[in-house]
């Protein structure tokens, strides 16, 4: 799998506050997501899973301890039994929201000729959300931005006229794609962290964002959704015949999940709400580049590590 090397960690305001960070432990790499699933797939079938991609699952119902759902693949339907459902389709909650509130969205896309990353992590602060930019290799950056919809709504939904005006907002981001030109189309979806944690619904375990949604301005819901699958995997394979009954695991899953991430959870909504304020965000920004180490401790704090557990064969 292609891995890009990254090293140090970029952060602006809209209003020239800048912070330049060496990455906690060294850095780490970067890698494109489609490769990233594809070779986890891989990973998975040499150990025996049987992958489907992509197929559309429905209409799951509980008997006896026992799912029965349906498969649809390539227009054809499958009926299966599952001792044990796993949800990973991350948080999806336009429906319960309330009127009142006014949702973030996350787009993401791809650039070439990116000026002034080379071995960096890149987060600039907007008016009410974030860019981040992360080269993937030589050639190409992913960019994720997270802004209310009233932004999309005031671009009349064109993308790429919202990024123009981003760019006059936060000089960072317009450095950055002076000569820049995207080679990807837009992706985008609903990205409304509601401060819930689902560990089991309608007796199906929940893991990564349909537990619930890290505030994209913390980063790392990759490694919060690995960590949580480890957790409940763990659980599940470890468990005696007595230990195994959904209750008692969903109980010990949140516990462990509750221990290693609540706190993280935490750190991401006070976060979100500073980056309402444009001086609020600018004031930890200087503070951050007056105190570097802050900001490198709480990158560290936002990716934990689990502590290796032995797993039964």
């Amino acid at each position: 799998m292609p891995m890009f090397a990254v090293s140090r960690f970029l952060a602006s305001g809209p209003k020239g506050s800048r912070v330049d960070v060496p990455l906690p432990a060294g850095g780490g790499f970067a890698v494109d997501r489609a490769a990233f699933d594809n070779w986890l797939c891989e990973k998975a079938r040499q150990a025996g899973v049987e992958v489907r991609r992509p197929v559309l699952a429905s209409g799951a119902q509980q008997t006896a301890n026992v799912f029965r759902l349906t498969l649809r693949e390539k227009d054809r339907d499958e009926s299966v039994h599952a001792r044990v459902l796993i949800n990973a389709t991350g948080r999806r909650n336009a429906v319960s929201l309330k009127p009142t509130i006014e949702p973030f969205f996350g787009c993401r896309t791809v650039y070439q000729n990116v000026n002034g990353l080379e071995k960096h992590v890149a987060l600039h602060f907007v008016r009410q959300g974030h860019v981040g930019f992360n080269r993937i290799d030589d050639r190409r950056v992913a960019m994720c931005l997270y802004v209310r919809r009233d932004r999309l709504r005031a671009a009349t939904g064109r993308l790429d006229a919202m990024m123009e005006q981003l760019a006059g907002e936060n000089a960072a981001i317009g450095g950055h794609l002076r000569a820049a030109g995207r080679t990807a189309p837009w992706v985008s979806c609903l990205a409304q962290p509601d401060h819930r944690e689902i560990f089991r619904r309608d007796g199906i375990y929940q893991v990564g964002d349909a537990v619930t949604m890290l505030n994209p301005v913390l980063g790392g819901g990759i490694t919060a959704a690995m960590i949580s699958a480890v957790l409940l995997t763990e659980e599940l394979v470890n468990g005696t015949a007595q230990s195994l009954a959904q209750e008692v695991v969903a109980r010990r899953y949140a516990a462990r999940w509750q221990r290693l991430l609540a706190a993280r959870v935490r750190l991401g909504r006070v976060l979100g709400w500073c980056e309402n304020s444009v001086s609020i965000g600018e004031g930890i920004l200087s503070v951050c580049g007056a105190f570097p180490g802050l900001l490198q401790n709480l990158v560290s704090f936002s990716r934990p590590t689990l502590q290796k557990k032995a797993v039964a064969a």
